[in-house]
């Protein structure tokens, strides 16, 4: 990845000190998916039959 942070700080309507840090990436190297170990575990099939879960949070974009 090539990009770079940028930091935000504001004050909140609450008049608390708030901050933030963001990603900005320029470009981005996606890579392939793992390769699969040689010998099954059993134990392995188990996690790959849950679906994954959602992230906690919100994320709010900025309009514009």
């Amino acid at each position: 990845m090539v990009g770079k942070l940028r930091q935000n700080e504001w004050t909140s309507p609450d008049g608390e000190r708030r901050s933030r840090v963001q990603v900005v990436a320029d470009a981005v190297d996606l890579l392939g998916a793992p390769s699969k170990p040689k010998v099954a575990d059993p134990a392995d099939d188990e996690l790959e039959a849950k679906p994954a879960k959602p992230a906690l949070g919100a994320y709010r974009r900025k309009a514009g």
